[in-house]
């Protein structure tokens, strides 16, 4: 395996995503998400744009680790579609957020002797494009349901302004009703 030099003159072993956070700023994160997008992470990642082995490796992620949630930050929101992944190293959270964009969020410790830990994560547009590119890898039986559940239908019942008709309504609650009832 070849040596590589991080950023702040040490070696190490491996991919760049699971080398040691090379910056200090890393370590000292608020417990509020990091979404803000950077320059480097893109919004929506084209489908050409992500390795194979990028893709393949993700989705075994959300398969093991990772969840497809229809969730709500308020709530007097509608529900939307979300990919998140926790994991405890924290590069691996800047390789995913820079190969696909999205947000890292800082978990919090509850114990001294826990490790850190964050999530990564993608929401609305951006979490179905992802899944549209992983759903062809996808093993575990409920997540994929999901997946193809989203992919099929979340569009048809969500209107861009959000304000639904009394029909568009029961139509979206009937299929949240459908998401939440897979097996």
């Amino acid at each position: 395996m070849q040596m590589v030099e991080s950023s702040h003159g040490s070696e190490s072993n491996g991919p760049s995503f699971l080398r040691a956070r090379p910056d200090r700023a890393c370590r000292k994160l608020p417990h509020r998400r990091t979404c803000a997008l950077s320059r480097d992470a893109p919004k929506v990642v084209r489908r050409k744009s992500v390795k194979l082995e990028d893709r393949i490796y993700t989705a075994a992620l959300v398969d093991g680790e990772g969840s497809v949630l229809l969730t709500s930050a308020r709530h007097n929101e509608h529900r939307h579609p979300v990919v998140v992944i926790p994991s405890t190293t924290y590069a691996f959270m800047r390789y995913l957020k820079s190969t696909f964009g999205g947000c890292i969020s800082r978990k919090k410790k509850y114990k001294r002797h826990h490790k850190d830990s964050w999530n990564w994560s993608v929401t609305n547009d951006a979490a179905l494009h992802l899944m549209s590119l992983l759903i062809r890898f996808m093993k575990e039986p409920k997540k994929r349901k999901r997946v193809l559940l989203l992919l099929s239908g979340y569009k048809k019942v969500t209107v861009r302004n959000g304000r639904y008709t009394p029909k568009q309504l029961r139509a979206k609650l009937q299929f949240e009703r459908r998401f939440f009832a897979l097996r």
